[in-house]
């Protein structure tokens, strides 16, 4: 029997609390690797051989996003119902597909299955796609046998808040659009047009109107300083990857986002969307109530909500209820969710209560979309052209006055 050759990997992985750790492991095998990690409690993210050029597993390959994944798990649901079982038909979408890795991601998750594991923990290799939300629903439907369930509750999920999403993006698109484009051209004007406008004046010397000497020292500063937008950009991008993880950080970006006129307020009506449709879901498929908090928290996208999850979890723990710690923070739960999940408590039907808010909040959602988007354009309109024909003007005026400029020469 021939001797296994051993090789360092490293590994970065994501513990029960939600915390990334790196670190490096000997091993036969990558695939040996996740499994190990697994058994320790550890959800893999990305494994590598020390060295190697490329990543032997890369879980955020391939991955399906958004109204893809809530296609992918209609059909699942539509082919199990119809009596296939799962490996059939994992090994029928996975044939539909057009990006090889997603076709090896959704094979691989079909092999799995073949060797005896269960559909859940086959999912839990591709946490990019497969979230604990997504691991908890169908392991719950493994439990009580009724996994079409399951999946019909996740895709109607998916698809509610991939709607929603879309009309967030849709509002926002053509503002982004216009912005940068905005942008652009007043970076253009200040590097390459004003330039030729002050060599121009400067040999008809005499003194520039205040406007026009104001845009042409702007367009020196940022000739000579060009550099320190660049450093700015990849800065920001880096802050936030650092602290993406913690929560204390994401807790102050959050509160001062939400306290943005309309924009704030979409986004705070957003997250509080996905934590009630969650919850919702999560204890109408009897997930445990302490793990139900901590799943809506994270499907929210908000780092504020998962930050109160212990003092949830602690009451909860205690025997009281929601109604008892949701007015504790009324700047992320306003009294009118915590009112209509203590109605739904004491009724006794929390799921449906939290459906409803959840209907509620996306029907405000779509209207103030569509408030944001209209006033957006108008401001924007104004501003571009205040911005950018103010520098006109001021590029011209001593045109205009030119016999006075050259008299003072």
């Amino acid at each position: 029997m021939a001797e296994q050759q051993y090789k360092d990997f490293s590994y970065v992985a994501m513990n029960a609390a939600g915390e990334r750790t790196k670190g490096t492991m000997r091993s036969p095998s990558a695939d040996l690797v996740v499994t190990t990690l697994a058994q320790r409690g550890y959800t893999p993210l990305q494994v590598k051989e020390k060295g190697g050029l490329n990543a032997d597993i890369n879980f955020g390959s391939g991955d399906i996003k958004g109204q893809k994944l809530a296609t992918f798990t209609r059909q699942m649901f539509t082919q199990v119902r119809a009596g296939i079982s799962m490996t059939e038909a994992l090994t029928l979408l996975s044939r539909e597909q057009k990006n090889p890795k997603t076709r090896e991601m959704l094979e691989t998750i079909r092999d799995r299955m073949q060797e005896g594991m269960p559909f859940s923990e086959a999912l839990g290799q591709y946490p990019g796609t497969f979230d604990r939300v997504y691991q908890s629903y169908i392991r719950q439907g493994e439990e009580t046998g009724r996994i079409h369930q399951a999946l019909e509750r996740l895709a109607t999920s998916l698809e509610k808040k991939a709607k929603i999403r879309g009309r967030v993006k849709t509002a926002l698109t053509y503002p982004v659009v216009v912005s940068v484009a905005a942008t652009v051209m007043v970076l253009g004007i200040l590097f390459f047009l004003v330039p030729q406008f002050d060599a121009l004046y400067s040999s008809l010397g005499g003194q520039l109107p205040f406007p026009t000497q104001v845009l042409v020292t702007a367009s020196n500063i940022l000739k000579s300083f060009w550099f320190i937008i660049p450093i700015l950009v990849i800065g920001t991008v880096a802050f936030f990857r650092q602290t993406k993880d913690n929560l204390d950080v994401g807790t102050r970006i959050n509160k001062i986002m939400y306290s943005f006129p309309i924009i704030g307020s979409i986004l705070h009506k957003l997250a509080l969307f996905r934590w009630a449709d969650t919850l919702s879901g999560a204890l109408a498929s009897n997930v445990s109530p302490l793990i139900a908090v901590e799943l809506a928290a994270e499907a929210s996208g908000s780092r504020w909500m998962r930050k109160v999850v212990p003092a949830i979890q602690e009451t909860l723990e205690t025997g009281r209820m929601l109604q008892d710690v949701l007015p504790e923070f009324p700047d992320l739960y306003p009294p009118t969710i915590s009112s209509m999940v203590k109605t739904g408590e004491n009724a006794g039907e929390l799921p449906t209560m939290l459906s409803s808010i959840a209907q509620t909040l996306d029907e405000e959602i779509n209207q103030q979309v569509e408030q944001l988007s209209t006033s957006l354009e108008v401001v924007l309109l104004i501003v571009m052209g205040v911005v950018i024909g103010g520098i006109i003007v001021a590029l011209y005026m001593p045109i205009f006055g030119a016999p006075d400029l050259i008299s003072g020469s």
